[in-house]
């Protein structure tokens, strides 16, 4: 029986698996690019990929032992993923941690940005920042309904238990086009 153990993956790394795989089709849903206008581009997936990515990553954090386990290792799932898409897509191996690095960096920038403007509801502040993030500074029509998803994002995964999400469950609400958050 030991000898299955040895083999047999670690719960948070299974837990992470799903969340991720959870995020991924959150984030393709193609109702951000074609009614919100988001780039359907490199960057304007991960745009939304770490939109996504950083609502569970907050609610998990100081959730306890488990739950940084957890967090962790969605976001080491996250970065490999990111380092294979990248070499699939050519880009040379000494170029890639460079790459990763600062996509890293990326993320925390926007996660902390956004998890400010979420904790504090400030609609100005959320918009603003993917404004400068998502579109890149520029004005779009679809900043403020991105904006209400990411409010119902937050407030939807918010109120999930953190057993569920140590677990490998999320639940995301509908993309739309609704500024009613």
């Amino acid at each position: 029986m030991a000898l299955f153990s040895l083999f047999r993956e670690r719960p948070e790394k299974v837990a992470a698996t799903a969340l991720y795989a959870a995020i991924v089709e959150q984030s393709r849903r193609p109702e951000y690019y074609s009614q919100m206008g988001v780039p359907d581009t490199l960057d304007g997936r991960f745009d939304i990929l770490v939109l996504n990515a950083s609502l569970p990553m907050r609610r998990l954090t100081g959730a306890g032992d488990r739950a940084a386990k957890v967090s962790q290792a969605l976001f080491n799932l996250m970065f490999q993923d990111m380092d294979q898409s990248l070499r699939e897509m050519g880009v040379g191996d000494l170029i890639v941690p460079k790459r990763i690095k600062e996509m890293g960096e990326a993320f925390y920038g926007r996660a902390l940005a956004y998890d400010k403007a979420l904790a504090e509801a400030d609609r100005t502040a959320l918009a603003e920042a993917l404004t400068r993030n998502v579109f890149k500074g520029r004005e779009a029509a679809g900043v403020n309904a991105l904006a209400a998803y990411a409010q119902r994002a937050y407030r939807a995964v918010g109120m999930q238990s953190i057993d569920d999400l140590c677990d490998g469950r999320i639940a995301f609400p509908e993309v739309s086009t609704d500024t009613a958050s």
